[in-house]
């Protein structure tokens, strides 16, 4: 699937970071359902901090265990290094047990992912009839890299 990272105007991207080929795979097919969305995706921690200059995401996707980081040590340095604070954070994740309020994340989804629950939460964080744009910070910060 190609992506423009800096995504077009109105149309909000979602960062996907996952390392499990499968798991993306479903992913981009549930993002089709949703033509109005975005789906970037990396398969780690350090792709996903590579390619946040060039990334204005609406929502995260943050799988847990990944193969250089815990999924939530990677929020924090998303929020803290990108000035995503604002940016709010799924855990995807097999973690049964795992409550990711605690951490940051505004809800936890358990794999193996429930696809229409998925669809459900995508519409309501990221609704067809809204046009989206970056918080001024984000878009400030953008921009100061970008010279």
């Amino acid at each position: 699937m190609d992506h423009d990272l800096y995504g077009r105007p109105g149309r909000p991207q979602v960062l996907y970071v996952e390392d499990e080929p499968t798991n993306v795979f479903l992913m981009q097919a549930l993002f089709r359902l949703r033509p109005h969305l975005d789906l970037v995706v990396a398969a780690d921690g350090a792709e996903a901090i590579a390619m946040a200059p060039s990334v204005r995401p609406a929502l995260l996707l943050l799988d847990l265990r990944l193969p250089d980081c815990w999924g939530d040590e990677l929020l924090l340095t998303l929020r803290q290094r990108f000035h995503w604070r604002h940016v709010p954070a799924v855990a995807v994740t097999a973690e049964a047990d795992f409550d990711g309020t605690r951490s940051g994340f505004i809800e936890t989804w358990h794999k193996p992912l429930d696809l229409q629950f998925v669809i459900q939460r995508l519409d309501r964080w990221l609704p067809a009839n809204t046009t989206w744009m970056p918080p001024p910070a984000a878009t400030a910060a953008m921009e100061a890299r970008a010279y």
